[in-house]
């Protein structure tokens, strides 16, 4: 693993205002098949309904052996501000990586 059994996608908020918000989602990826791969790989933001509030997809190449962090910044337009007991909310994280092996 490349965090001691972490679980390799990490969210944090930077930037958090009633109009926008920045999600920050970095992403730890690792080839451990015997090519090179290419790979999209796609963040879900989502709403404590399942639906998407925000979506971002990123080409990744990554050769056999090799491991990436890949950070990416998603933004949101009138996000929902927590507000501890008064008015919790969570938003949750759909990640997938799609991608081929290449050869030369």
């Amino acid at each position: 693993m490349l965090d001691h059994a972490g679980p390799g996608v990490y969210v944090h908020t930077p930037s958090v205002t009633t109009a926008n918000a920045d999600v920050e989602v970095l992403t730890r990826l690792r080839n451990l098949g015997a090519e090179d791969r290419k790979l999209t790989l796609t963040t879900t933001v989502l709403d404590p309904a399942n639906r998407p509030v925000a979506n971002d997809s990123a080409p990744i190449e990554l050769i056999k052996g090799a491991t990436a962090e890949v950070r990416r910044t998603l933004p949101l337009t009138k996000p929902h501000l927590w507000n501890g007991r008064a008015d919790p909310l969570s938003l949750s994280r759909r990640g997938r990586t799609e991608g081929r092996s290449t050869r030369d």
